[in-house]
C-alpha cells in the first residue's frame, strides 16, 4: 500500500488518514493475542491525541 503524503499541511488529508487508521486498528481488536491487543490500544491512544489535535 502506497500512501501519497501532501507537500504542505493538509488538515483534510490528516483527518482522512486518522479515520482509516482508527478503522484498521479497531478491526484488529478482534484478535485473541493479548500482546497484540495491548499494542493496538497504545496505537489508539496516539490516534486519539492526533484526533484532538486535528479537530476530528
Amino acid at each position: 500500500m502506497s500512501i501519497k503524503i501532501p507537500d504542505s499541511n493538509d488538515n483534510e488529508w490528516q483527518v482522512k488518514m486518522l479515520r482509516q487508521l482508527s478503522t484498521k486498528l479497531h478491526d484488529l481488536k478482534d484478535c485473541d493475542d493479548n500482546l497484540l491487543l495491548e499494542r493496538i490500544e497504545k496505537c489508539e491512544q496516539v490516534v486519539e491525541a492526533l484526533r484532538e489535535y486535528s479537530g476530528y
